[in-house]
């Protein structure tokens, strides 16, 4: 879960590095995995994580909008 606080300090750095990668999602009682999305962004002080089912391009610059 992200911190407003935390997304303002990254949101008013000089920089903000962005990266994702394929992570397993356990599902359901039998912890079944499907595909998931393991997202960081960092300004080399503070990181935000964020957890998705898609590796959709929205995702970074609904970030960046501060959404």
């Amino acid at each position: 879960m992200r911190t407003e606080l935390t997304n303002q300090e990254l949101l008013a750095g000089d920089f903000i590095q962005g990266d994702e990668t394929g992570i397993p999602i356990l599902h359901g009682r039998k912890n079944v995995p499907q595909k998931g999305v393991l997202w960081v962004y960092t300004n080399g002080d503070h990181a935000v994580f964020s957890v998705t089912r898609d590796k959709n391009g929205d995702r970074p610059e609904t970030f960046l909008q501060g959404r």
